[in-house]
């Protein structure tokens, strides 16, 4: 909310902290500041900066969802309606693209309903900034100001990291459709893009601050080699059901460590470990899919990804945790590689208390494969980064989308 000390984060391994100042002029015009915490909590100082002491921006005001799409609205709307904030600074120090995207981090995070906004720059070089906003592809130029996409925001556009986003660890590169033949089972024989590098084990893949639960998200690469790691997968899936979808057979402590040591060796598969501010609570494994039998059934593209989940403790299974860990995983799988449009599942992957925070992002059919006939889930791209949904709340969107079976 639009108040004194609402807290904005960055996400793991800054967690640098601010909080909203109003400035000598707020109640008249709604004008704020934001104010860096003193002392390091993170584990790496940024590389750039982020945070100036002379900027001051605005609410934008008329910040409502017209429940259409960005680019429908803004035609219908024109260029010069919709909520407008304005960013200005002094003369003191140089202003950069950098500093800009904090304020967009900031807009957004207290907003996450609001599709576009008009952003006018005032402040010395503001025309090269505006130039940048372009070329980042986070705006386009409405001849009142930039106009700013949620959508390409939270797709790592204007990222102050450059050629990834700060969610990130990194991004995969775009490398060339090198394709060679691949054999995962006896059964199934794909041709397939050749497959960048897997994130280092132990590493922190993905964090993201969620400002309702006031907690940062994370997602580990799970470590075969690490005790807590295997011990804690050992307990998470002899309490939770859906591990019976992950192929496992047997209870003991060694053959879960084979389990994950076969998942380190396959190149096809990333095992992820779900946790709020250090605190371990779930199993994720994120894979390629047309390297998958559900890929063969679903007519995978070459970067769609497929999607199996483990909850194992009961004080992380409520809808507002859910709700934040579902949100956090589908973003980091769309960002880690840019070029999936998909990511896709079968029903009984899908844990019934998941599928409720799941938002209705999905399309649903009935596809027949080897072992048995699975309810598929379809999560598209477009879809996703069209209702931008971190919060879990759909306000003002009527979509006619297929039921859930």
């Amino acid at each position: 909310m639009w108040s004194a000390n609402t807290k904005i984060r960055l996400p793991y391994p800054f967690l640098t902290t601010f909080h909203l100042v109003p400035s000598h002029d707020a109640q008249k015009n709604e004008v704020f500041q934001l104010s860096e915490e003193e002392g390091f909590a993170g584990e790496a100082p940024l590389p750039v900066e982020l945070h100036h002491d002379n900027i001051s921006f605005t609410r934008p005001r008329g910040s409502t969802s017209t429940g259409l799409p960005a680019i429908t609205a803004l035609r219908q709307q024109g260029p010069r309606q919709g909520p407008v904030s304005i960013c200005a600074w002094s003369s003191t120090g140089v202003v950069t693209l950098n500093h800009i995207w904090l304020v967009l981090y900031t807009i957004f995070t207290i907003e996450p309903d609001l599709e576009t906004f008009r952003l006018q720059l005032k402040g010395p070089g503001s025309d090269t900034i505006s130039k940048d906003l372009l070329l980042s592809m986070v705006a386009l130029d409405s001849g009142g100001g930039s106009v700013i996409f949620r959508n390409s925001f939270w797709q790592g556009c204007a990222s102050p990291l450059g050629s990834h986003s700060i969610w990130t660890a990194s991004t995969k590169s775009a490398v060339p459709h090198v394709h060679y033949v691949t054999t995962s089972t006896t059964t199934i024989c794909r041709s397939h893009p050749l497959r960048p590098p897997k994130s280092a084990s132990g590493s922190i893949a993905y964090s993201r601050y969620i400002p309702s639960l006031d907690k940062v998200f994370s997602l580990v690469v799970i470590d075969h080699q690490d005790p807590t790691h295997v011990e804690f997968f050992h307990q998470s899936r002899r309490t939770s059901s859906p591990t019976r979808d992950l192929g496992m057979q047997g209870d003991s402590l060694e053959e879960d460590y084979e389990y994950l040591r076969g998942q380190n060796d396959d190149a096809h598969t990333i095992g992820l470990l779900g946790q709020f501010d250090g605190t371990l609570f779930g199993y994720f494994e994120v894979f390629w899919a047309k390297e998958d039998p559900l890929g063969v059934a679903s007519d995978a593209g070459d970067f769609d990804r497929g999607l199996k989940t483990s909850i194992g403790y009961s004080s992380f299974k409520s809808r507002r945790w859910l709700q934040a860990c579902w949100s956090s995983l589908l973003h980091y799988i769309f960002l880690d590689e840019h070029r999936t449009e998909n990511i896709i599942g079968d029903g009984v992957w899908g844990h019934e208390l998941l599928g409720d925070a799941s938002f209705e992002l999905l399309e649903d059919e009935m596809v027949q494969l080897p072992h048995q006939r699975v309810h598929l889930t379809r999560y598209s791209r477009e879809l996703f980064f069209s209702l931008c949904p971190f919060d879990g709340v759909l306000e003002d969107v009527n979509l006619q989308l297929p039921s859930r079976l």
